[in-house]
């Protein structure tokens, strides 16, 4: 007879549980980790279009050029300023998603030491069986041996 754990199912569905909040904590991450490097990719490039308009402006940079470079940069400056409105957005979804991460893996990890205290309890029971039995056996031979 072996140990089969009367909540199984429910550990199962709470291990599911912790692979999603895994994963959806890894998206979060990504997605944030994403924003960073996008807004860092934006200012050094809007550094990068500001040095070179310095220097072309220097050496006789026409009009249209520099209209087009200040677009550019201006272009460059409103998403740096967008990505950097969503970065707080996204941290308290990390934020949400690490705390749910941690409440699914508490929950799995109760289920886990239940788990182990029903084994435990189970093996005391299998091996106070066996005792008995053997405790039979030895009387049951005893006995026999007597009366023969």
């Amino acid at each position: 007879m072996a140990f089969k754990f009367r909540l199984q199912s429910v550990l199962n569905h709470r291990l599911h549980l912790e692979d999603k909040a895994k994963a959806e904590l890894g998206l979060c991450l990504q997605a944030q980790k994403q924003c960073e490097e996008r807004v860092i990719w934006l200012r050094e490039e809007m550094l990068r279009i500001r040095r070179n308009m310095t220097a072309q402006e220097q050496a006789g940079m026409d009009a249209s050029s520099f209209i087009l470079n200040n677009e550019y940069v201006t272009l460059l400056r409103l998403q740096a300023l967008r990505e950097e409105a969503r970065l707080p957005l996204l941290i308290a979804q990390s934020n949400q998603a690490r705390s749910a991460l941690v409440e699914a893996m508490q929950n799995r990890k109760a289920l886990d030491l239940l788990m182990e205290r029903d084994k435990k309890e189970y093996e005391k029971a299998l091996a106070a069986m066996e005792r008995n039995l053997l405790d039979e056996v030895a009387v049951g031979a005893y006995a026999r041996g007597k009366i023969s």
